[in-house]
């Protein structure tokens, strides 16, 4: 595990300088923040917001999550997430979280799951592995819920974890002095042929002085 969201306090805070486990080194987790009108319903060591879509389908715009950022020489080998979530009675029938990747608007994998009552329950998303040689350094996790019977509607979530690793990358430390020093060598090589050809010129003698002898 990377990083964990446990929203402590009552209501539960998903400010990421509020959680019990502090960043991890190579990258910064966001807070957990809401988007399209959520509103704090408030539950004791859990993020808890109603007022979710009660679209038939997902609405794209209705959501909560957070976004990873990799220091610069770091990749983020992601493997997976778990989480635990509960809707009440009214709550979202359907649910999905989506993974952006540096900043694409094209989810890299999605996984979705029909919300239950309580107890909350553990789910898993795991995703296709992340590699340091995948160059990732931003992530987003957006979790939607949708089909809800209407505004008083809540769905929650507890223990949000990333899995995985923050890598380094130091093979693309060495591309830019690579590429200097190969610059350099066909620089000094263009200027040692010039001035080759300028001293062949500077002693061959001239057509109208060979004429005249």
């Amino acid at each position: 595990m990377i990083y964990l969201y446990d929203f402590p306090g009552n209501p539960g805070s998903g400010l990421a300088a509020n959680q019990t486990n502090g960043q991890p080194a190579g990258a910064t987790f966001s807070d957990f923040t809401t988007n399209g009108g959520l509103i704090l319903q408030g539950a004791s060591g859990q993020f808890n917001y109603r007022n979710w879509s009660t679209s038939t389908t997902l609405d794209s715009t209705v959501f909560e999550g957070f976004s990873i950022t990799a220091d610069p020489g770091s990749a983020l080998a992601l493997t997976g997430l778990t989480f635990d979530s509960m809707k009440n009675g009214v709550g979202p029938q359907n649910a999905q979280v989506s993974l952006f990747l540096n900043g694409s608007t094209t989810p890299y994998a999605t996984f979705s799951w029909a919300p239950g009552n309580a107890p909350i329950q553990s789910y898993v998303f795991d995703f296709a592995d992340l590699t340091a040689s995948d160059n990732v350094t931003t992530a987003t996790f957006n979790f939607y819920g949708w089909n809800a019977t209407d505004g008083t509607n809540q769905m929650r979530f507890d223990n949000v974890a990333t899995s995985g690793a923050i890598a380094s990358v130091p093979e693309m430390q060495m591309v830019w002095p690579a590429v200097f020093l190969i610059m350099g060598v066909t620089i000094w090589e263009h200027r040692r042929r010039s001035r080759a050809v300028l001293r062949a010129k500077a002693i061959q003698p001239s057509t109208s002085s060979h004429l005249r002898n």
